[in-house]
């Protein structure tokens, strides 16, 4: 026979858990926390204002801060554009030593790479104004 499994009431959360999570430094835990609590207290409130306006204690490092979602494509992963960065350069200088010639460097980290001229030859020009 089945058994019936109660679900357990939900977590409501302290202030004391609200200081944690903006002592962490995650947005995703202060969220969740802010979720959870019943109300904010005027402490919390406190807290709160003063994140939102730039001066938190030396407690809390974090500041919070409105951004306008801005139109167009997002920016993207940039650790792995890095990654993408370094793995074109190193094909492009291995290129370059086998081949001798620059045309021929760039047209074989394309094949190699799969990125497109204008990503190698942007990425090999940052790397020359170093």
């Amino acid at each position: 026979m089945p058994q019936k499994f109660e679900k357990p009431a939900p977590k409501t959360a302290t202030s004391h858990d609200f200081a944690e999570a903006l002592k962490d430094g995650n947005a995703q835990v202060v969220a969740d926390v802010l979720y959870q609590l019943d109300g904010l207290s005027p402490s919390d409130c406190e807290l709160l204002a003063d994140h939102l306006v730039g001066k938190p204690s030396k407690l809390y490092p974090f500041r919070l801060e409105f951004v306008r979602s801005r139109r167009g494509r997002p920016a993207g992963d940039q650790f792995l554009k890095l990654h993408d960065d370094g793995k074109i350069k190193q094909a492009f200088y291995n290129a370059l030593a086998k081949a001798g010639k620059y045309d021929a460097a760039i047209k074989e980290t394309m094949d190699k790479t799969k990125h497109k001229r204008t990503r190698v030859t942007g990425v090999v020009a940052k790397q020359k104004s170093k």
